[in-house]
């Protein structure tokens, strides 16, 4: 792993601002703990006769129709199939979500070769990806082989899109109307696609993922390191997000390179949050005569569009930014997104931010996440142990009520590593000019780039209990992670490394 300048560690400080001051994302609430009415699978009349409905295409072509009684509690239907013929099902609840498990996917589900989210077909619903959302079912299809050689041909029934040579993966399009044939290609034995004769090691939902200063800056010390020189200059900091708004004063001149990775048409910022976290990082503050200005102001900014203009994105379009990113020689990527959904981190995106951490020294510093104050909240990517966490703070440094705890699930990594002023950030504003120039936004995304000089109570690595909610951010929440963690991103980019990405 390569080692980071003190100016390089300055510019991480700016991104874990940047990180954690977007406001609380509401896609992933603390569970009630309530159980629920057990799902029922009955006859598509009687399904039909709810209130509400959405109709599910499964991985394997099988449909289901999904109900919620008056209390909320969701029940499944299997549809009839072309033939006629009603596919064997079983179901199961965990927490909100319910599972619907085709017969013909046991065997692949019990050999760990497909990811159980594609059966979660209220998580489905969720993210977009019910019938009457889209047409077709986005995949990442993981290989045990090197891609670098040769990039196996996408099955019958879906179509191939780009190559992410970090997990040697495929992001795939599956056509609803299609999937049977889809299915059958990549499980029966012996088949051109077939699991383990193809190379097919895992087929994964390409899941949803979301976009999660003169004050703050003063709080993390940044006027301090400016003065003693470091600012950021001779450190490339790439912000993955919604895009950037180049033209706006504070950004003008500031970013040296561009590239969208999403279906919007151009790298530019339409939603707003992207904008905020880079110039949290490296605004120069020219609309406030410099007092609005980023963490690291001399930072070379890499704008890397991977969110669309609603402000979503597929966890594919988020590893070929991070694989874009490192390309370009980005000494520090600063991340305020994240997917809702619980991992275990064994995902196509941690693995990607693992495997991109350490194997190119690159250091990604990745917001907590909005799902706080429960714990075991921190998801995908900021999972991943060697990538730097981000948590946020508000002015009196205390743990903001919104801010996701951990550890994380299954492996118990201490996560956040360090926490950033991640309420009420100041910073640029997409198409907001003069009076209109900067916009307040709060979360884990604005607390990325604070990690170079944090005061003692934001420097824990994983809060203790949760904080009051007498206090929470003054701005609606948006879909995007917050300020704090590009402000951490900055001032990483600022000064020097942390003694370690992991946990002690």
């Amino acid at each position: 792993m390569r080692p980071i300048s003190r100016t390089a560690l300055g510019a991480a400080t700016a991104v874990v601002l940047a990180v954690t001051a977007v406001a609380p994302s509401m896609a992933n609430e603390p569970q009630d703990g309530t159980a629920g009415k057990r799902p029922l699978v009955g006859s598509e009349a009687s399904a039909r006769a709810g209130t509400k409905s959405a109709t599910v295409t499964l991985v394997t072509g099988d449909r289901v129709l999904v109900t919620r009684d008056a209390e909320g509690n969701p029940a499944a239907t299997a549809l009839p199939r072309e033939d006629g013929t009603v596919p064997l099902v079983q179901t199961r609840q965990v927490g909100k979500d319910l599972y619907v498990y085709p017969e013909d996917a046991a065997a692949a589900l019990a050999a760990d070769r497909v990811d159980e989210e594609l059966f979660n077909v209220t998580g489905l619903i969720r993210q977009g990806y019910d019938d009457a959302a889209t047409a077709t079912l986005p995949l990442i299809a993981v290989y045990g082989s090197d891609l670098a050689r040769s990039v196996p041909a996408a099955p019958r029934g879906a179509r191939r899109g780009q190559v992410l040579k970090a997990v040697d993966g495929v992001a795939l399009k599956a056509e609803k109307k299609q999937a049977a044939t889809f299915w059958a290609e990549i499980s029966t034995p012996n088949a051109r696609s077939a699991f383990g004769s193809s190379g097919l090691k895992k087929l994964w939902l390409d899941r949803k993922v979301q976009a999660t200063l003169e004050q703050s800056t003063k709080q993390i010390h940044a006027p301090e390191a400016w003065a003693a020189g470091y600012d950021g200059k001779g450190t490339k900091v790439a912000v993955l997000d919604t895009g950037a708004d180049a033209e706006h004063p504070d950004l003008k001149g500031r970013i040296v390179a561009s590239e969208n990775f999403t279906d919007s048409d151009t790298t530019g910022d339409h939603q707003g949050h992207g904008t905020h976290t880079i110039s949290t990082v490296g605004g120069s503050g020219a609309a406030s005569d410099g007092k609005k200005k980023g963490v690291a102001p001399g930072a070379d900014l890499l704008n890397g569009k991977v969110l669309n203009d609603s402000g979503s994105g597929a966890a594919s379009w988020i590893i070929a930014g991070m694989e874009w990113a490192v390309a370009q020689g980005a000494d520090v990527v600063s991340m305020s997104l994240g997917s809702p959904e619980p991992t275990d981190c064994t995902d196509p995106m941690s693995v990607a931010a693992e495997e991109l951490a350490q194997s190119e020294g690159t250091l990604f510093v990745i917001a907590a996440g909005n799902s706080g104050p429960t714990h075991n909240t921190v998801s995908s990517p900021g999972c991943a142990p060697s990538v730097l966490t981000v948590g946020a703070v508000d002015r009196d440094d205390s743990t903001a009520w919104f801010s996701s705890r951990g550890p994380t699930i299954v492996n118990h990594t201490l996560k956040p590593e360090i926490a950033a002023p991640g309420v009420g950030i100041s910073a640029a504003a997409a198409g907001g000019r003069g009076v209109y120039a900067y916009q307040s936004m709060s979360g884990t995304s604005m607390a990325t780039r604070t990690s170079r000089a944090p005061p003692p109570s934001s420097s824990s690595a994983t809060p203790t209990g949760p904080p009051s909610r007498s206090s929470p951010p003054s701005s609606p929440p948006p879909t995007a992670r917050s300020p704090a963690t590009s402000a951490r991103s900055a001032a990483a980019a600022s000064t020097s490394r942390p003694p370690s990405t992991r946990p002690s």
